[in-house]
């Protein structure tokens, strides 16, 4: 943080000092009657309002490529009723809505309807035909699952509440399942994972920890967001080590995993350190 006034009274650059304790002006500039402020005469307000303008058109375009076919143009959709809600259509918010193209028909969803749907088995199909759903459409809906998380917008309708805790750790391991098959693995079920006793489910995370360690290593800049997964993987040893019992470590582990494959912009690596881990139980 610096000096918010301009150097001088001719200049247009920002005053380099470090301004006084609990003010905005070094001990130059604050004896100034009247000084000429760096962003008001550079007119900085208006050039940020005009790049947030420009960021927020840039991202709301890449929502509405990512949510498919028909998103502004509805009529070309196959089914006039959503699944779940019943809502028409040309009702549906944008933000909210889904769709892909099977067979040269256009079958569009609220997301929240879909993603519910695809999380009860490791190969998702389509409800109204039940084939399965390609690859890239998979990928695209959770791009915009993570989207719509970051933005703290809801993925499921109002459910959460009816889950048992079975369920809510058999479908966290069916989600790492599909991102696993989504990256090229075959022959994925969450039994793999839900069937790990304690001791099992310890040496898994610890390979996991070291395999993390060493495609952290590749990175010399210790601030890496790969050390980052490294220190949720060190927490979640010191969690297991507190005595926590075998479903809760589980879920933990599954949401840790999760949360590591939402944030890495390429899952290959983070997928071949999983299958590398379960294999060498």
């Amino acid at each position: 943080m610096s000096c918010v006034s301009c150097r001088n009274q001719s200049s247009f650059d920002r005053c380099k000092n470090k301004p006084l304790k609990g003010l905005i002006f070094c001990g130059k500039h604050v004896k100034v009657k009247s000084p000429r402020i760096w962003k008001d005469v550079n007119n900085l307000d208006a050039k940020a309002v005009h790049i947030q303008k420009l960021w927020r058109g840039y991202s709301l375009r890449k929502w509405l490529l990512l949510a498919g076919p028909g998103v502004l143009k509805r009529s070309i959709c196959h089914n006039d009723e959503e699944l779940v809600t019943l809502e028409d259509k040309r009702s549906v918010n944008p933000l909210d809505y889904f769709a892909f193209e099977e067979n040269e028909k256009v079958y569009w969803f609220d997301i929240r309807s879909l993603s519910e749907n695809c999380m009860t088995k490791v190969d998702p199909t389509n409800p109204y035909t039940r084939e399965p759903i390609s690859i890239e459409t998979r990928r695209r809906l959770r791009a915009l699952c993570v989207k719509r998380d970051r933005n703290k917008l809801e993925n499921m309708h109002n459910t959460r509440g009816s889950r048992t805790v079975d369920e809510i750790i058999h479908t966290t391991w069916i989600n790492i399942c599909q991102i696993i098959i989504e990256n090229g693995f075959f022959e994925m079920s969450p039994l793999y994972f839900v069937s790990l006793n304690r001791p099992q489910l310890f040496i898994f995370i610890s390979i996991l920890r070291q395999d993390l360690i060493a495609w952290a290593a590749e990175h010399a800049n210790p601030k890496s967001r790969r050390y980052r997964y490294v220190f949720w993987m060190k927490r979640l040893i010191d969690e297991y080590s507190k005595g926590m019992d075998l479903p809760r470590v589980s879920y933990l582990t599954g949401r840790v995993l999760t949360a590591i494959l939402n944030d890495v912009p390429n899952n290959y690596p983070i997928c071949f350190i999983i299958m590398s881990a379960l294999h060498r139980l």
